[in-house]
């Protein structure tokens, strides 16, 4: 394929190609470095969003039974299912399925169901 682009492009040689393309690299890096942006929507939200998000979050969890609640926390943690599975009991398929579960009976209470 590089022989197919170096081919049918105006480039003499493979090294006239390369030195473009790092040229092309080189000048895209410099012009976000001297101009940065923020890729995609804005990061912070509005107050009232961040408060609402709160909300529900915190309704959610009331709405978990305290094994619920406890899975819930520590994969937020970043735990694995193996290692949460070890320390409450069971396997981490059962844990990890018993959460979703939790999840789902509780979009469906607040209305966050899919439709």
């Amino acid at each position: 394929m590089a022989r197919a682009i170096i081919h049918n492009s105006d480039y003499a040689s493979v090294e006239a190609a390369k030195a473009a393309i790092d040229r092309y690299f080189r000048e895209r890096n410099e012009h976000f470095i001297k101009h940065p942006r923020r890729a995609g929507r804005k990061v912070n939200p509005a107050p009232s969003r961040v408060v609402a998000g709160q909300d529900l979050l915190a309704e959610v969890r009331r709405r978990l039974s305290p094994e619920e609640r406890l899975l819930a926390e520590q994969r937020a943690l970043g735990r694995e299912w193996a290692d949460i599975a070890t320390e409450v009991g069971g396997t981490p398929q059962a844990r990890r399925k018993q959460l979703a579960r939790a999840v789902e009976r509780v979009s469906k209470q607040r209305g966050l169901e899919e439709s």
